[in-house]
């Protein structure tokens, strides 16, 4: 009988293990083993499209063998105390405690933490035996599968994706880490994910920084303007910038001059467009496809207010995927530049989870979305060039200001653990 116990918690191990291992192994590593070519691979994907199957064959056969155990362990137990005189209520009482606990550790414990950790190897050692026990328990299995699939119905419990976000993403920083995917590679996959949970305010031209012209002036005071800030479209405004009446596009003028349909003294007005507006808290997605539906290339973001929060464009969304595009011969101004082993100087707009991508600092959400936000939610005030504070183990000091907004932050690593202003 110690055999048979010894043999049932083998099985009930095996079948705990087994189930560990399914449930924790990711779908993107089951698909680069399919397409290695590796044995088993397709039997493991299988048995995963039909999880009611899996859980019925495993939990059916685990249900037998600590059953087995159960009662192999309570005779094995009253065959012992038998000739002691001891009740064989004691002895059952007994024999429950030992089997318990020797299959906590042995069959649960034990097993599962060995398949979580090496999830690949248990289920590609397990899955031909597995597939056996389900036509060998076939009725049982059937049973418990059918009743699992009606009360997921009846709840109204769907079905889960074959491969989540997060196993995408995990999978992305493992290809990563061990060289088969590149630094942009790996940075490009992962806006695509943030792409669908991103909201406009995160990513907008602020009002402060928006180049608006007023309608009622002539184009080559608009000329004049474009020199300096080469967009290819502008809002217009009438009286205040609050007031947005529409939008023009400077390939529209160019090209009516370099024809000669209209002159320097025409009115921007001529040319103006309507002006698409939505509210700032609209998820980027939803816009890139209503902008891509209806043909805008440019929309002015409505805070709760009503008043004017900000400015998007089609190419600033399509950088939230592909990155920062630059203009023809010239390279990009890079946001965050390292000066030395410890030391980075930082735009004012760089938003705060590019910094934990690139600097090993951890920033708490809160009020605010860019450095310069998190540097005023730190000092309290506006604050001048050379003003600094210590955050964890980070000195941030401003080193450049426009009026009241902050530029540039330098920021360098010390040993000093303070948050003094």
């Amino acid at each position: 009988m110690v055999i048979l116990l010894i043999v049932s918690l083998l099985l009930s191990a095996f079948f705990s293990g087994s189930e560990a291992a399914f449930l924790s192994l990711q779908r993107g590593r089951l698909a680069k083993l399919i397409k290695d070519k590796i044995r088993g691979a397709e039997e493991i994907a299988k048995l995963l499209e039909h999880p009611e199957k899996l859980l019925a064959t495993v939990l059916t056969g685990n249900n037998i063998v600590n059953t087995a155990a159960a009662s192999i362990g309570t005779a094995l137990v009253i065959s012992i105390f038998k000739n002691n005189d001891v009740p064989n209520s004691i002895s059952v009482l007994i024999a429950t405690i030992i089997v318990s606990v020797l299959l906590l550790i042995f069959s649960e414990t034990i097993p599962k933490t060995i398949a979580v950790r090496n999830s690949e190897k248990v289920a590609l050692l397990a899955v031909k035996a597995l597939k056996k026990v389900s036509y060998l328990f076939f009725p049982f299995v059937w049973f418990l599968e059918k009743i699992s699939k009606i009360t997921g119905r009846l709840f109204g419990i769907k079905d889960a994706s074959i491969i989540s976000e997060e196993e995408i993403l995990a999978l992305i920083d493992e290809r990563q880490q061990i060289g088969e995917a590149d630094a942009s590679e790996a940075q490009m996959l992962e806006r695509v994910f943030r792409f669908n949970d991103t909201k406009l305010f995160e990513v907008m031209t602020p009002r402060t920084e928006i180049i608006a012209i007023d309608q009622n002036c002539t184009l080559e005071t608009f000329l004049e303007i474009y020199k300096n800030h080469t967009h290819s479209r502008f809002p217009i405004y009438l009286g205040d910038i609050e007031n947005i009446t529409g939008t023009i596009s400077a390939k529209d003028i160019l090209t009516g001059l370099s024809e000669k349909t209209i002159t320097n003294k025409s009115k921007v007005a001529d040319f103006q467009r309507t002006a698409y507006f939505v509210p700032e808290t609209k998820l980027v997605s939803e816009l890139f496809t209503e902008m891509r539906l209806y043909g805008y290339k440019i929309a002015l973001l409505a805070d709760e207010f009503g008043g004017l929060a900000g400015l998007i464009t089609l190419e600033m969304l399509m950088e939230e995927i592909v990155g920062k595009v630059g203009e023809e011969g010239q390279l990009i101004a890079s946001e965050i530049e390292e000066l030395g082993a410890n030391t980075f100087l930082i735009d004012g707009a760089t938003r705060i989870e590019d910094i934990s991508e690139t600097i090993d600092l951890t920033i708490p959400d809160g009020d605010y979305e860019t450095m310069a936000g998190f540097v005023l939610y730190n000092l309290g005030n506006i604050p001048s060039i050379g003003d600094s504070f210590m955050y964890e183990y980070y000195r941030f000091e401003i080193t450049e200001m426009k009026n009241v907004r902050i530029e540039q932050i330098k920021i360098t690593k010390t040993r000093i653990i303070k948050n003094l202003k």
